[in-house]
């Protein structure tokens, strides 16, 4: 077989440079190599080396045509080409795969790397030079950009797919609200972490997350570990995701179980940087709190594939050490029982790793053949290669390879697997996703056998459900016995004291909780009055086009602008829940919209219509429809509102003009990369104004953006002051009241989120009510909680948050809108235990952004700039 390897002379080669990861140049030394240290080099486990076969032996398969296992290679008679390859370590840094890459002058593709962070780097130089690289392993999302990554291809799916499916799974199957991510410092931590938030907080999640070095560099990097690791065990979250690598991974488990992180109550998930090999080396309490933990992962090679089953169970049998070992360093030599000894189908880095890098080395092949089938390679090859990638599908071990525009892979198989500890931890699939929705193996929860390390957090659930039961029935014979002003003297007192009684704040209270699930969006209803108008008005007329296709219209624009605001959200809630097409509310409609009913004197924007509805798909809200809501509510004076929204409308379209929509948190280094690269963004800037007539459409999103605007504020704008030298004291503050909450203080809803709402429409001074959980919380092990509460801690009918979201939640958008100083003014109800808790959590979360001053009233303004500082 060795001869199969070499390209035949009368052929006409294609140059591949192929980069493995067969070392780790990061460990310098036998204390800190996390496998075998031999000659001074940190040498990789057995497993990867399944890869390097994997991918050689795909060079001998398509030099062969060899179709045994892809029938594909059958069909390429009409194609001289043959791959040569030198075959590269890239030790799993950047500067070393530089190194190894050398001169690329006679390179053609490159295939690789494994990690994201190397491939950054190798992909942008290889795009500089037109050589066209395809990667099997890096699935880092930032390598979706075409602009910085001009050739770059991957035939694994990207993080994208697993992270949007994961925070489906969170919150539509096990129904939970809060969820955090433990992510290392790399571009593929980083990159994940992002897509996730993304994906939760789309779906109304309480999204946390802390960053943790990638592998030890003395001290403060344990250190970090164990304050990112005790920060989320305080936070409420029940489910944590960890993006973790070996080296640092064992020492993230310890701390969890030490903090509390790691507890029955909190289900943990791995990521594809996980094997489940890795977890068998963890002590023994560690692996007993991780028997039933997740994994989740774009998967390579599966069972019902034929190529694969035919290259597993044929294929793999007739490979030899022989064959591979004169292309590996000495140190790493394949043992000569290797192929015996590894299971193709249970090898979990040969299925995925491997499987990927075979279908890369086919990919690369057959594009080449695609390109130039007969004589030499075209200078223009690389250019060729990349117009070509969209016409390129075929049937491989991971499944159907094709690749979209950008070069990604252009489907996922993402899977669920359990992780269980049967004298070794291994992996039991459970369940399948597609678009989002979790198809559980056979056919539900129950049939796939799946374990969760969740545990029971407090009673037995039997004892639970007797307890609920004999709850019930005791309520039910005191109603039939007692006025509710006995039953309940506290409510009867709040009932009172509001003008109404016990038995209407208890309706208000139940038919909220049947409308308004406690994971959705708050009801429309419930938002502030002109909100609420509006927003009921645009509604029931349905001003928009396809409800469908606007709702994800403004759900995307939600998410680039990182506003969580709840009666957008419900707004996209209920345009999704119609459906269908848009109607036109008026009686005659055309292609410039609905005009006027001659029996409808001014039709205002609040008008509630009763008339058919006439299906008319054009049919929008203008901006005359504004000025007409404008003059009604305002005579006069709405005009000079209008003309407000108008200059707002233009300038939201000015900025939109110039937004990158497929990347939109670029950095300023890449910002700057993009401009060299690409001259139409250094001339974007001169565009023509824009202007903003009345006939002419505005679209859900800019609507939107019209209401959150300065113009649309109730408080004058005023500019920041230029003096900062004088203290705190000497400043009005943009201050709140009882900021937890959505509504009333009776019965309305508690949420972080709204923190997060007051901090971006500019609130500086924000209110925290801290009580002790109540009797049945402390039993589930709940921290101190954010609520409103009667003196001497009478529960009201309202509900209650937990005081790690309520900082986390300010920690991610306390200086986005403005440096000024935040005030904390923390209302103190709690206990010393739970007061130092506290305590805890704003250290751990804040940080460095805590101002730790017992001064700060009298501190200059503009030394506290940047900085939370409480009071209370």
């Amino acid at each position: 077989m060795l001869s199969l390897l070499l390209p035949a002379l009368a052929s006409v080669n294609v140059n591949l440079a192929i980069l493995t990861y067969q070392s780790d140049a990061r460990f310098t030394s036998a204390e800190t190599c996390v496998a075998e240290w031999v000659n001074g080099t940190c040498w990789l486990a057995e497993p990867m080396q399944a890869v390097v076969a994997a991918a050689l032996t795909a060079v001998t398969d398509f030099n062969a045509r060899d179709a045994v296992a892809l029938p594909v290679l059958g069909s390429l008679g009409a194609c001289d080409k043959q791959l040569q390859f030198r075959l590269l370590d890239s030790g799993g840094t950047a500067a070393k795969s530089v190194r190894a890459l050398g001169d690329l002058s006679g390179t053609d593709v490159v295939i690789g790397a494994v990690r994201s962070t190397v491939t950054a780097t190798t992909a942008a130089i290889t795009g500089a030079l037109d050589i066209p690289q395809i990667s099997y392993w890096s699935t880092s999302t930032d390598l979706r950009d075409p602009i910085l990554f001009p050739r770059f291809m991957r035939t694994i799916p990207s993080s994208l797919a697993p992270a949007s499916d994961l925070c489906s799974f969170w919150k539509d199957e096990l129904g939970l609200s809060t969820v955090a991510v433990l992510y290392m410092q790399t571009t593929y931590g980083r990159a994940y972490e992002e897509a996730a938030k993304d994906a939760c907080l789309g779906l109304g999640l309480t999204f946390l997350s802390r960053d943790i070095p990638d592998f030890f560099e003395g001290s403060s990097s344990q250190q970090s570990i164990r304050s990112a690791v005790a920060s989320l065990s305080e936070s409420g979250a029940k489910a944590v995701l960890v993006l973790a690598s070996k080296p640092v991974l064992e020492f993230i488990v310890e701390v969890a179980l030490d903090t509390g992180l790691l507890r029955a109550g909190v289900s943990w998930v791995f990521a594809d940087s996980v094997v489940p090999e890795q977890l068998d080396d963890l002590s023994e309490k560690a692996r007993a709190a991780l028997n039933g933990s997740l994994s989740i992962k774009a998967v390579g090679a599966t069972d019902g594939n034929l190529q694969w089953t035919k290259f597993a169970n044929e294929r793999w049998a007739t490979l030899e050490p022989g064959d591979f070992n004169p292309s590996l360093p000495a140190d790493w030599q394949i043992r000569g029982d290797f192929f015996s000894t590894v299971d193709p189908h249970t090898s979990t880095v040969l299925r995925n790793g491997g499987a990927f890098a075979y279908d890369a080395i086919i990919a690369a092949g057959l594009l080449a053949c695609e390109v130039a089938p007969m004589g030499k390679v075209p200078a223009s090859f690389g250019t060729q290669f990349w117009a070509s990638k969209k016409s390129l599908s075929f049937d491989g071990l991971t499944g159907r390879v094709q690749f979209d525009e950008k070069g990604d892979r252009g489907n996922a198989n993402v899977l669920l697997f359990n992780l269980r500890d049967q004298g070794g931890f291994s992996e039991k699939r459970v369940a399948q996703f597609n678009n989002g929705t979790c198809t559980w193996d056979g056919g539900s929860r129950e049939s796939s056998g799946v374990i969760f390390n969740l545990g029971n957090n407090g009673l037995p659930p039997y004892l639970l459900v007797i307890i609920g039961v004999l709850a019930s029935v005791g309520l039910m014979l005191c109603l039939c016995c007692l006025p509710v002003g006995r039953l309940v003297p506290p409510l009867s007192r709040i009932a009172a004291s509001h003008g109404t009684n016990p038995w209407t704040l208890l309706r208000r209270r139940i038919s909220r909780a049947n409308k308004e699930p406690a994971e959705g969006p708050p009801d429309i209803e419930r938002r502030p009055f002109v909100e609420q108008r509006l927003w009921a008005s645009v509604l029931e007329q349905r001003l928009w086009g396809t409800a469908a296709r606007e709702a994800a219209q403004l759900r995307a624009y939600l998410h680039v602008t990182r506003n969580t605001t709840p009666f957008i959200e419900a707004c996209v809630e209920k345009l999704l829940s119609r459906g269908g097409t848009a109607a036109c509310t008026q009686r005659s409609c055309n292609d410039d919209g609905c005009e006027a009913s001659p029996d409808l004197e001014a039709p205002r924007l609040l008008r509630t219509i009763s008339a058919p509805l006439v299906e008319q798909s054009r049919a929008t809200l203008k901006m005359r429809d504004l000025l007409r809501f404008c003059l009604n509510e305002q005579g006069a004076g709405g005009r000079q509102l209008w003309e407000e929204w108008k200059i707002a409308l233009c300038d939201l379209r000015s900025k939109e003009r110039h937004r990158d929509a497929s990347v939109h948190r670029d950095s300023a280094s890449r910002q700057a990369l993009r401009s060299l690269l690409d001259p139409r963004a250094r001339g974007s800037s001169e565009a023509e104004p824009i202007s903003v007539h009345e006939s002419e459409p505005i679209s859900v999103h800019e609507f939107a953006s019209l209401l959150l605007s300065p113009c649309n504020s109730a408080i004058e704008q005023r500019s920041a002051t230029e003096d900062a030298t004088e203290p705190l004291t000497s400043y009005w503050i943009a201050s709140s009241h009882n900021s937890f909450l959505e509504g009333d203080q009776l019965t309305s809803a508690v949420s972080a989120d709204m923190y997060r709402r007051l901090l971006l429409s500019g609130t500086r001074c924000l209110e925290i009510d801290c009580w002790d959980p109540t009797t049945f919380g402390r039993w589930c092990g709940q921290g101190p909680r954010v609520t409103h509460r009667m003196p001497g801690g009478v529960s009201l009918l309202c509900g209650s948050v937990a005081f790690g979201e309520v900082v986390a939640a300010i920690a991610e958008h306390a200086f986005t809108s403005s440096p000024l100083p935040v005030i904390l003014s923390i209302e103190m109800h709690c206990s010393a235990k739970q007061q130092k808790k506290i305590a805890k959590e704003l250290v751990n979360t804040l940080g460095d952004l805590l101002s730790r001053s017992e001064h700060a009233a009298s501190t200059p303004l503009r030394d506290l700039h940047r900085k939370a500082s409480r009071c209370g």
